[in-house]
């Protein structure tokens, strides 16, 4: 755990890269944390499948089993089953790997629910040269984010800052993060930090980075 003091003294190193827009993220850890799936509005058959499948001290048949399960609940419409059944097909593990069928499944279910916006985002941003598509990702990202989907958010906000998309607009990346942050987004909050350090987007204000930067320190691992 860092102090406030040591976090700013890691903020004022990389002050001359975000000048530059060399911007770094400390976001290693993100893939194990943002696409946490809420199973409070899910059903209990597939909960109950999606428990089964992630449980790979499951026999793989019977694994096999719920997937093809849940592909016929998926195809009933169900869109926590859409949702679930577009990560497997992105991830692979036990399915072979297939981005469009991940692609398919994923956008019948953000038609209902943002953590599949926030998803199908990702995949149109992916390097996947058959699945890219940088219109379509920022576009899914935003509903996202519009839903309250805080990982979507900041996810936009990064993407004002690095202009690999889009043209690059600290104060739009600002707004993204605060929405995140204001939902107690580390990744954010730290992010938000050093824009405030540095005065870009947002009025330059050092006692406000470093609010913004001590909290998410306790969290998240900065090297």
């Amino acid at each position: 755990t860092l102090s406030p003091s040591s976090a700013a003294s890691d903020v004022y190193k990389r002050q001359e890269h975000i000048r530059q827009a060399r911007m770094s993220f400390e976001d290693t850890a993100l893939a194990q944390e943002d696409e946490q799936i809420d199973d409070r509005s899910m059903s209990y058959d597939c909960w109950e499948l999606r428990k089964n499948i992630a449980d790979e001290s499951t026999p793989l048949e019977e694994r096999d089993n719920a997937a093809a399960e849940l592909e016929q609940i998926a195809h009933h419409g169900d869109p926590h089953a859409q949702y679930i059944m577009g990560l497997l097909f992105r991830d692979g593990g036990l399915l072979v790997p297939d981005a469009e069928q991940a692609k398919r499944w994923l956008e019948v279910s953000a038609q209902e629910l943002p953590d599949a916006q926030y998803a199908l985002g990702k995949l149109y941003l992916s390097d996947d040269p058959n699945i890219h598509d940088p219109a379509k990702g920022l576009y899914w990202l935003q509903q996202s984010a519009d839903s309250g989907h805080e990982y979507a958010a900041y996810r936009l906000g990064k993407e004002y800052l690095t202009e690999e998309n889009i043209s690059k607009d600290p104060a739009q990346a600002a707004t993204y993060l605060r929405q995140a942050a204001e939902q107690a987004n580390p990744y954010a909050q730290y992010l938000l930090g050093k824009l405030y350090l540095m005065g870009d987007g947002v009025p330059k204000d050092k006692e406000l980075s470093l609010i913004h930067i001590s909290e998410p320190t306790r969290h998240l691992r900065i090297s």
